[in-house]
């Protein structure tokens, strides 16, 4: 749901801005893709503070939330740290590839141009 407002003149002159929410598709992508299912800003917002205020007065419910999200919480970040483990050690092992060809290089040990291609394949998977 995004916001959106309409403004209106009134007889007398006067402006009445009307505040709802509408259909994040239908409001990018237009009615092709979705129905406006636009609601009143106000109505909308009440329930969700009302929701906020139930979570908030139910203890139990409240404690198992927070509990559940830093559980979440803690997963993604051990998931992000083993990730970064891994890409560590495959750059650990590029670069010593790496180092191991230029080693060659500097004993005239392969010809340039079969150095030149495997050097260009160590620094593509270095951008992968």
């Amino acid at each position: 749901m995004v916001p959106g407002i309409t403004t209106s003149t009134r007889k007398d002159g006067s402006k009445r801005k009307h505040r709802y929410y509408v259909c994040g598709a239908f409001h990018n992508k237009g009615s092709k893709v979705c129905r406006a299912n636009s609601t009143k800003a106000y109505t909308a917002e009440d329930a969700v503070i009302e929701r906020i205020i139930a979570l908030l007065d139910n203890d139990i419910v409240f404690t198992r939330t927070i509990d559940a999200i830093n559980n979440q919480s803690v997963q993604s970040n051990i998931q992000r740290k083993n990730e970064l483990e891994q890409l560590e050690e495959q750059l650990l092992e590029i670069n010593s590839l790496e180092e191991k060809y230029m080693e060659a290089f500097e004993q005239n040990l392969f010809p340039i141009s079969i150095l030149q291609e495997r050097l260009q394949k160590v620094s593509n998977q270095k951008l992968t």
